[in-house]
């Protein structure tokens, strides 16, 4: 296979596993990822990774223009001084160096070590259990938009009917938000 053939098809693998992210940061809570209706910082996070690797294979296509134009700057600055010593320029590529190994270099393994870590941190180490998140910031920052020091969410009719709540015995068949006071 032709290494521009093999570019396209990586590129074409990145973009789509870009777009699966940015699907699911859309629907996060159609999957049960995120539990608001809020766009808390792992969902924005997603959404952020999701289009930066949609755009990552095409970037060498939207930064060509402005390159250029920096290019041809720095050399009118350096004839500009008086340096004509037949320096190459900024963007020649290097002499004796593998464009595969650049590109696995420069691209490919950050990305996977990226996802790795990025794996790791939401799994919180488990890899294979995504645990739900109980970060409710964003309820409370609704609450605070509407003037109110609590959350907007109203607790289920059938926890307030319960003579006593707060022990999870009682409440353990109830709908309810966890790790959330009621008062």
């Amino acid at each position: 296979m032709k290494p521009t053939t093999i570019k396209r098809i990586m590129g074409f693998l990145m973009s789509a596993l870009g777009v699966v992210m940015v699907f699911v940061a859309l629907n996060a809570e159609t999957f049960g990822f995120e539990r608001g209706a809020g766009w808390g910082p792992p969902r924005r996070f997603l959404l952020a990774v999701g289009i930066s690797i949609i755009l990552a294979p095409h970037s060498r296509h939207l930064l060509a223009a402005p390159l250029a134009t920096l290019e041809r700057t720095l050399n009118q600055l350096i004839a500009r001084n008086g340096r004509r010593d037949g320096a190459p320029s900024l963007f020649e590529p290097r002499a004796g160096v593998r464009r595969r190994a650049d590109f696995a270099w420069a691209v490919v393994i950050p990305f996977i070590l990226g996802l790795t870590a990025l794996t790791w941190i939401i799994s919180v180490g488990r890899w294979t259990a995504w645990p739900g998140s109980t970060n409710y910031f964003h309820l409370l920052a609704d609450g605070f938009r509407a003037g109110k020091t609590h959350l907007l969410v109203e607790p289920h009719p059938d926890l307030l009917a319960l003579e006593d709540p707060y022990p999870f015995e009682n409440r353990e068949s109830t709908p309810h938000l966890w790790d959330v006071s009621l008062f």
